[in-house]
């Protein structure tokens, strides 16, 4: 047996899906696969699928059997899992009477380095932490795609309201 493998991809943001091939060859019968994340086996799967939860370099470990022998093939440091932006923002406000009023947009994203902004109306932004106005009444989307300098992004929407208000009210006639 001569245990052997590769990963569709070895540099990934943390929550991203990585895929295994095993490329064992010696009529392997079972498989003990490690990411490194976690003691002992995490899969037996022969081509695993697997998604870290710690950002961190790791070796990943493979132990192919056949009913006589088996091997192991030791990859060391060589995923590494970087840290994702968590994207997020506050509106001054959520809701307003009529249009044509600015919306503070501020930003509350940890890890980021860039900034990318659509606000349901076509407008879109690369600041920090913009100033938009809408020119008309509607539920409007606001989206911030927060990144940071590895490349892993993080997204974080929100509904803005331009609405009347609808007072109603009724005379009673006086006695």
């Amino acid at each position: 047996v001569t245990a052997d493998f590769l990963a569709d991809q070895t540099n990934i943001c943390l929550g991203d899906v990585i895929s295994f091939t095993n490329n064992s060859i010696g009529g392997v019968s079972s498989y003990e696969w490690n990411f490194g994340e976690n003691a002992g086996v995490n899969s037996t799967d022969i081509d695993p699928v697997y998604t870290y939860t710690t950002p961190g370099t790791y070796s990943v470990t493979l132990r192919a059997n056949n009913a006589a022998c088996g091997d192991t093939a030791v990859f060391t440091n060589y995923i590494t899992v970087n840290p994702s932006p968590v994207a997020a923002f506050a509106p001054d406000r959520t809701t307003d009477c009529q249009p044509g009023n600015p919306f503070i947009f501020t930003d509350q994203t940890v890890g980021a380095t860039a900034w990318a902004w659509t606000f349901g109306d076509g407008a879109t932004s690369t600041q920090q932490s913009p100033t938009h106005t809408y020119a008309a009444n509607g539920t409007y989307t606001v989206c911030l795609i927060a990144s940071n300098a590895t490349g892993c992004v993080d997204t974080y929407c929100s509904d803005i309201v331009i609405a009347p208000v609808n007072v109603n009210f009724s005379r009673v006639p006086a006695d």
